[in-house]
This record gives C-alpha cells, sequence and structure tokens, in this order.
C-alpha cells in the first residue's frame, strides 16, 4: 500500500540528506547515508513532536501545581525531583553502555550480538532495579523526609514520606523498562519511543487536572506526573519486544557474559559520566534549599525551566545523531560523521543563544505572566541562566552526541569530575555570597573553564585533525 504524502516527505527528507554527504562516495555509501539520515530525521521530527507535547503540558502543569500546592510544596516536589535525579546513574551506565552496542551491531547488521546485548543488559538492569528497592525498603522508615526537604508545614510534612516513596517505587520501574527506548535508539527507530512518550504526557496531564480537581494531595500528584510516562513506556516495551520485534526481546536464554562485559564496560564510562553530571547539576536545587529555603528554589526552577523549552527541542533533535555517528563510524562514513556535526553545532549555538538573549531581556514579564508574580525572578539570574544555556544547550549538546557516538566518552569523563567538584564549590560559595542566582554562575563558570576549552582544543589538535570540517 503506498502512501503519497509519506513517500514525498521520505524523498525531501533524502534530498536534504545530500546536504550533509560528501561527492564521490561508492552507491552504497550514499544509499546508506541517505537512509541514516532519514532515519535520523524521523526521530528528530517526531521527538519534538514529542517534545512539543511535554511543552505544552508544562506551561499547563507549572502554574496548576505551584498555585495548587503552594511555594513549599512545589519546591518540596521540585526537590524531591532532584534527589531521584542524582540516581539516574545507578544503572551503571548500563542503558547507554547497550545503545551504543546496539547501534555498532546494527552498522555490522549483527542481529545476533544485539540479541545478546539486549537481554544480558536487561537482566542486569533488572537486577540493579531489585537490589535497589530492598536497600530503599530498609533505609525508608529511618529518615526524616521532612527533614530533608526542609519544610515546615503539616500538610508538606505529612506528604514527604508517601510521595518520597510512590516517586521511588516509580523510578525503579524505569530501570528495566528502559531498555526498549535504548534499543529503538540504538536501531535509529527513536520515532517510536518518542510517540509513546507523547502518550504518556498527555495522559499524565489528563490525570493531573483530575487531581486539581478533585482536591488530591502531592502522592496522587507524583502518581499523574511520574507514572503515567512509566506506564506508556511499559506499553512500548510490550508492543515492540512481543508484537513488532520478537526475535530480539529480553530472554534469559540469550544472556551472554561476553556481551554482558562488553555493555559493562562502555555502560561504566558513561556511568562516571552520569554520575558527575548530576553532582554537578541537579546539586542545584538541594544547594538552593539548604542555604536560601524551597522558595528559593520555586523560583529558581521555575526561572530555569523557560530556558529549557527551545534548548530542549533542539537536543531532541540532535539526539538521533548519537547512534547515526556510532553507526556511520561502525561502517567506516566517518566523513559523513564529522560534517554532521559541524552543521549540528552551529545551528545549535545561533538558535540558543537567539533565544537565551530574548530571555534575558524579557524573562520576568513572561514569567509573571505565566506562574504568577510570586516566583519572578531577578534579573541577573535570568542573565546568568541564559549565558548557563548558550554554554551548557547549545554548545555542549551536539558536542556531547557527537563524543558519545564516536566513543570518547573516556575523555569526557576525564575533565567532567574536575569540572563537577568546582561546580559543587562555586555553587555554595557563590550562593552564599550573592544569593539564587549563585548555583546558575557556579555552573557556567565551572562548565566553561573545564569543558568547553580543553574540549573545544581537543576536537580541533587531537580528535579529528585531519579534517576541515571542524576547523572552519
Amino acid at each position: 500500500m503506498k502512501y503519497p504524502n509519506l513517500d514525498r516527505l521520505n524523498l525531501w527528507f533524502e534530498n536534504l540528506g545530500n546536504l550533509i554527504r560528501f561527492p564521490g562516495l561508492s552507491p552504497d555509501v550514499g544509499k546508506r547515508s541517505k537512509r541514516r539520515f532519514r532515519r535520523a530525521a524521523w526521530s528528530g521530527l517526531t521527538a519534538v513532536l514529542s517534545r512539543m507535547v511535554w511543552i505544552i503540558t508544562l506551561l499547563i502543569s507549572v502554574p496548576l501545581t505551584v498555585n495548587y500546592l503552594g511555594r513549599e510544596r512545589y519546591g518540596m516536589w521540585m526537590t524531591m525531583s532532584a534527589l531521584i535525579a542524582l540516581l539516574q546513574f545507578a544503572d551503571l551506565g548500563i542503558g547507554y553502555g547497550l545503545l551504543n552496542s546496539v547501534s555498532e551491531a546494527s552498522g555490522k547488521d549483527d542481529v545476533t550480538s544485539a540479541r545478546k546485548y539486549i537481554s544480558s543488559g536487561f537482566y542486569y538492569l533488572l537486577a540493579i532495579a531489585v537490589m535497589l528497592g530492598l536497600g530503599f525498603v530498609v533505609i525508608y522508615p529511618i529518615i526524616p523526609w521532612g527533614v530533608v526537604y526542609n519544610v515546615s508545614s503539616s500538610e508538606a510534612l505529612a506528604e514527604a514520606a508517601p510521595a518520597t516513596g510512590l516517586f521511588a517505587l516509580l523510578f525503579l520501574a524505569s530501570i528495566p523498562l528502559s531498555v526498549v527506548s535504548r534499543v529503538q535508539q540504538g536501531y535509529q527507530e527513536g520515532y517510536i519511543d518518542s510517540l509513546w512518550q507523547a502518550v504518556g504526557r498527555i495522559a499524565g496531564l489528563i490525570f493531573l487536572l483530575t487531581v486539581v480537581w478533585l482536591r488530591l494531595g502531592l502522592p496522587w500528584l507524583v502518581l499523574a506526573l511520574a507514572g503515567s510516562p512509566i506506564f506508556a513506556q511499559s506499553a512500548n516495551f510490550l508492543t515492540y519486544f512481543y508484537i513488532k520485534k520478537p526475535s530480539i526481546k529480553p530472554s534469559l536464554t540469550q544472556f551472554n557474559q561476553l556481551a554482558a562485559g562488553s555493555v559493562l564496560r562502555i555502560g561504566f564510562l558513561f556511568f562516571l559520566l552520569q554520575l558527575v553530571i548530576a553532582v554537578a547539576f541537579a546539586s542545584d536545587t538541594v544547594i538552593l534549599a539548604q542555604i536560601i529555603g524551597p522558595e528559593a528554589v520555586a523560583v529558581f526552577t521555575v526561572a530555569y525551566q523557560i530556558f529549557l523549552f527551545v534548548p530542549a527541542l533542539i537536543r531532541v533533535m540532535l539526539t538521533p545523531l548519537w547512534p547515526a555517528y556510532g553507526e556511520a563510524t561502525s561502517r567506516g562514513d566517518r566523513q559523513w560523521a564529522e560534517r554532521t556535526f559541524n552543521y549540528s553545532i552551529r545551528a545549535s549555538l545561533l538558535v540558543t543563544g537567539l533565544v537565551a538573549v530574548f530571555l534575558a531581556l524579557f524573562g520576568s514579564q513572561l514569567i509573571a505572566i505565566w506562574a504568577g508574580p510570586a516566583v519572578v525572578p531577578p534579573t541577573i539570574l535570568l542573565i546568568a541562566l541564559g549565558f548557563n544555556s548558550i554554554i551548557l544547550n547549545g554548545w555542549g549538546d551536539p558536542v556531547a552526541m557527537f563524543l558519545n557516538g564516536t566513543g570518547k566518552v573516556v575523555f569526557e569523563v576525564s575533565w567532567a569530575i574536575p569540572m563537577a567538584i568546582a561546580n559543587v564549590g562555586l555553587s555554595i560559595f557563590l550562593t552564599r555570597n550573592f544569593g539564587i542566582s549563585g548555583v546558575a554562575w557556579g555552573t557556567s563558570i565551572s562548565y566553561f573553564l573545564l569543558m568547553v576549552i580543553p574540549t573545544t582544543i581537543y576536537l580541533r589538535r587531537v580528535l579529528v585533525p585531519a579534517s576541515d570540517s571542524l576547523k572552519t
């Protein structure tokens, strides 16, 4: 059955792909280049659509939750999210290791190895989730959760423990389920994952409206905003592995020590990278909560979120390039990877820079209209967040996709560790002396000095010394 509109869109993607393909390549390489670009384009397009759904739900949910919960309970919700974000490295990087392994196997058309990678990765992640769950059961009744969030109202104190427990349960369930997202990304089928994410976010918004209408508490809000995406991910897992591609579904009989060792070796590097990034960036709200209070967390996170809208769209468009770089490198198509990277970083810096300047100038007015006057940030915070967005999102995102996809994770880790240490120390110092904008300045300064400068030198002088595409 033919779909004329879809065929025309595929042809448009292929013609656009010719812009980032070197002339003189063999017909087979040219065909693979078009196919690679088309899949990346489809994944990027659906990811943007999914992210637009996220933006719409965020625009609706933030003022709803701020007004419904109040600044203290909303600050607790944001701090809770940050604490869970600190545990994102709990999978030991296996998910990202699996992504790289699957993309490499895809580049070699090796289905047998891919099946072993997938099964080994899934059962490792399942074991990790079970062990973390048992550990949480032990410490849950011991920790004074109200003290952790620095809250004082009776309502917030009563909700702190059950909301945290439910949030932790959902997070643990997401660990083994995340395999399906990584496999789809590795096969450059991220568009499937994006569509399911959109379904989860729409369901979460409907659930949130119900929670607010019925005046239910924070645990129900957690179930709405954090639980709905997990339910959608479960549906994605079942349909992909048991209906679309049952030949590669996780199976204990396909667990292989050699494949598992390969995934773990790659994953351990990503584990270190995730760990230091979590310490460097997710610690901002914790620092604010302890030094100033949860009200400062509410002001900071609302301001921070308006700077995420456009960069988030750019990031999801760039993410499909990660497995594309891996597959291209595996096939020996290095020129495609380098030239695509050159285009991506220029476009990302241009768009992110323009948006950051606009928000630094007019962000206060937009936040007053969007979330209300209670959370309008100082101008100095908006300026700091604008600079933060340019270097972390505009520059950092396309660079990370290229380094991750081409397997240069050792370099990333070697500089991310000192950057994270400097960021935490500098953020604490600046927050104590200059207030709420201190965490943003601490992140920007440490990232620029210890990531942007050394990575730029590395890319130009070491990684691709023979390529003119990165020197123009």
